[in-house]
């Protein structure tokens, strides 16, 4: 019995008080052992920023596509004779090939 009082009397009180040992333990669950844990929170957190990342840079294709596509409906035209060969029914077209490709 005087074995464990001499053990018990070297522990600091601070240490086997009930709250600083809750404190502890739940610090200690929250960092390493919940599913949500400061590792994982991290890796969420540079998730995160590549989604922005992406977000910012699919904005920008979308304002080049949406310029691109108000520059077809102004020239439908001549993108629909280049490209699908079409004509006006008094029109003749010829194709001309380029050798040197």
């Amino acid at each position: 019995m005087e074995k464990i009082k001499n053990i018990t009397d070297k522990i600091p009180k601070w240490l086997v008080n009930k709250f600083a040992i809750t404190t502890v333990l739940f610090i200690f669950w929250m960092v390493f052992l919940d599913k949500y844990n400061l590792f994982t929170q991290f890796g969420m957190m540079s998730d995160i920023r590549k989604l922005k990342q992406e977000k910012l840079m699919y904005a920008e294709k979308i304002e080049k596509l949406k310029a691109e596509k108000e520059a077809f409906e102004h020239n439908l035209e001549k993108y629909a004779r280049e490209k699908y060969l079409m004509h006006k029914s008094n029109e003749d077209v010829y194709i001309v090939l380029d050798k040197s490709k």
